[in-house]
C-alpha cells in the first residue's frame, strides 16, 4: 500500500550516494574510483554526472528514476577500470591478481541482481468480500508493482485462490482451507463486543479480537 506523502518525498541528503547508487551499481561500485584515477577522460565524462546527482541530493524527495541516467556512465568508469587492470594483467602479479578480481565481481553483480530480482517479484493479493468491506483500499500502498484482485466469485481453497502470493481475508472459516499451504504473517485486531467487570473500575471495557488475516503462501 502507498507510502505515506511524508515519509515519501522525505529521503537523507546522502541517500542517492549511500544507498541508491551502491544497489544499482551492485559490486562495479568500488571500480568506479579506480576508473576515475586511471582514464582522465573518464573523469570527464563522469564527475559531471555525480555532480548531477549531488544537486539532486538537496531535493528532499529522492526516487532511483530521478538520477537512473547516471548509472551508464558510472558503468563506463567501471568498464575502463577493467580495461586498465585486464591489458596489466601481465605486468606483476599484483595486477594478476587484480584481473583476477576485477573478473570475479561480474559474478558478484550477478548473484545482487538474482537476489534483488528474487526479492522483488510481483506479489499477488487476493483481497476477499469479507475483507473487503471494512474498506481496504491501496491507499498508503508501499510498492506499485504489487497486483491486486477483488474478484468476489473465487472458490475459497481452489486452485484460483492458490495461484495467488498473498490472501487478505476476513472469513475465520476460510482459514482451514489454507492450512497446508498458507502461513499467517498478519492478524488485524479490532474491536468486538463491549465486556462488563464489576471488580475492576470502570467495569466496561472494549474487547478486541482478529478481524482479518494476511496469509502468504508458502
Amino acid at each position: 500500500m502507498t507510502q505515506s506523502l511524508t515519509h515519501t518525498q522525505t529521503s537523507p541528503f546522502m541517500w542517492y550516494f549511500l544507498s541508491a547508487l551502491p544497489r544499482a551499481l551492485s559490486c562495479s561500485m568500488f571500480l568506479v574510483p579506480i576508473g576515475l584515477l586511471l582514464s582522465p577522460r573518464t573523469r570527464q565524462l563522469v564527475l559531471p554526472a555525480l555532480m548531477f546527482v549531488f544537486i539532486y541530493s538537496f531535493l528532499p524527495h529522492k526516487e532511483l528514476r530521478f538520477i537512473i541516467y547516471v548509472i551508464p556512465v558510472c558503468n563506463v568508469a567501471a568498464a575502463e577500470a577493467m580495461h586498465k587492470v585486464w591489458i596489466n594483467r601481465g605486468k606483476s602479479s599484483f595486477q594478476a591478481m587484480l584481473c583476477l578480481v576485477s573478473v570475479l565481481h561480474l559474478l558478484g553483480n550477478l548473484a545482487t541482481t538474482g537476489m534483488f530480482l528474487y526479492t522483488s517479484h510481483n506479489v499477488h493479493v487476493h483481497i476477499d468480500v469479507a475483507a473487503a468491506q471494512t474498506g481496504i483500499t491501496r491507499f498508503g500502498q508501499l510498492y506499485d508493482n504489487w497486483r491486486y484482485n477483488k474478484t468476489e466469485d473465487l472458490a475459497p481453497g481452489g486452485v484460483d485462490m492458490l495461484s495467488f502470493t498473498h490472501i487478505i481475508t476476513g472469513d475465520p472459516s476460510h482459514l482451514p482451507l489454507y492450512s497446508n499451504t498458507h502461513t499467517t504473517v498478519a492478524e488485524v485486531v479490532s474491536f468486538n463486543r463491549v465486556a462488563f467487570n464489576r471488580d475492576k473500575p470502570p467495569f466496561l471495557f472494549w474487547k478486541h479480537s482478529p478481524k482479518m488475516w494476511i496469509l502468504k503462501r508458502q
